[in-house]
Formats: structure tokens, C-alpha cells, sequence
């Protein structure tokens, strides 16, 4: 029977010691269906920004959130052009 690689899949985080924050996941680095996310956070340690990337050197933005100044989330936008298409 050959072994096609299938059964185990490997999910690695990086997390900020401090905060407790996740800033990175790698999906099967180095993998060929590898994949990664990063997370960027603002100084209240709210999600600001996340970026995805199939080689972990180019990275799209996949999400942008805005917080209203008491805290709670405004906005959270999609995609790298909002607004396109509407």
C-alpha cells in the first residue's frame, strides 16, 4: 500500500508570549498545500489587520477591522478592494 501523505496534517502557531495573541498560523509549511496567516493587532490588542500568503513570502490582506473609539468593532472589511463591483 503506498502512503499518499494524507493522514496527518500539521497546523503550527506562533504565538506573542506576552499577550497571549496569535500573530502567525502555518498550515503544512513546506508542504505543497502549505498556507499561512498572520494577525496584526492595535495597543488595546484588538485584531486589526489579517494577511494571507501560499508561500509565507507574499502576503494578501484578507481583512481590515476598524473599532469605534469606546471599543467595539465598526467595520470590518473584506478583501483587498472594497467596494469593487458595488
Amino acid at each position: 500500500m503506498k502512503a499518499t501523505g494524507n493522514r496527518f496534517k500539521k497546523l503550527a502557531y506562533d504565538y506573542d508570549l506576552i499577550s497571549g495573541k496569535v500573530n502567525k498560523v502555518a498550515y503544512q509549511a513546506g508542504e505543497q498545500d502549505e498556507f499561512y496567516h498572520k494577525y496584526f493587532y492595535d495597543a488595546e490588542n484588538r485584531l486589526t489587520d489579517v494577511y494571507t500568503s501560499r508561500d509565507s513570502f507574499h502576503y494578501e490582506r484578507d481583512s481590515r477591522y476598524n473599532y469605534y473609539k469606546h471599543g467595539s468593532l465598526a467595520r470590518q472589511i473584506i478583501g483587498q478592494k472594497p467596494g469593487a463591483g458595488l
